[in-house]
C-alpha cells in the first residue's frame, strides 16, 4: 500500500496534480471534500474523476467519512495538529516493592458452624489462617526494609 502510494498516487499528474491540490487543499483548511474525492478516484479507479473507463467510484462516501475521522483525530477543530493532553487520570510510578507471593487457596475445612456455636456466628473463618500469613509476610517485608 505504501509502495502504491508513494509511486503512484504522489505522482499522480494527469490533468490533476496530487501535491498542488494536497497543497490547496491544506492551505484551504482541509475543508474541501474535492480533495479526497479524488484521491479516491486514483486509488479506486486510477483517475482523478470518476467514473473512469475502469467504472464508478466504489465505497466514496465510505472514504470520505473514514478520512474526516482520521482528520478530527489528528487535527483541532481550527485545523491546528491536535496537541496530545494527558488524560484525567494521572499515572503514577510503581513501587519498589514487589507484590506478595501469591497465596493457593486450596479446598478449606469449615471450622466452625452456627449450629455449632449456638446459633451464634462462627467465631473464625476457613481463611483466616491465609489472611495471617498474608499479614505475616507483609511485616517481614517491612522489617527488612527498616534494616535496610
Amino acid at each position: 500500500g505504501m509502495f502504491y502510494w508513494i509511486r503512484s498516487l504522489q505522482t499522480y499528474n494527469e490533468g490533476w496534480s496530487y501535491i498542488d491540490n494536497l497543497k490547496a487543499f491544506v492551505r484551504g483548511g482541509m475543508q474541501d471534500d474535492s480533495f479526497i474525492d479524488a484521491v479516491s478516484g486514483i486509488v479506486n479507479r486510477g483517475c482523478h474523476n470518476p467514473p473512469c473507463g475502469t467504472g464508478p467510484l466504489d465505497g466514496g462516501y465510505e472514504r470520505k467519512e473514514n478520512f474526516k475521522k482520521v482528520l478530527g483525530v489528528l487535527l483541532e477543530k481550527d485545523g491546528s495538529p491536535r496537541v496530545e493532553r494527558p488524560n484525567e487520570y494521572p499515572t503514577y510510578m510503581p513501587s519498589r516493592k514487589p507484590n506478595p507471593s501469591p497465596v493457593v487457596v486450596k479446598e478449606s475445612t469449615v471450622v466452625a458452624t452456627a449450629a455449632d456455636n449456638n446459633g451464634d456466628p462462627p467465631t473464625s473463618h476457613p481463611n483466616d489462617n491465609i489472611v495471617a500469613r498474608v499479614n505475616e509476610q507483609e511485616e517481614e517485608e517491612e522489617e527488612e526494609e527498616e534494616e535496610e
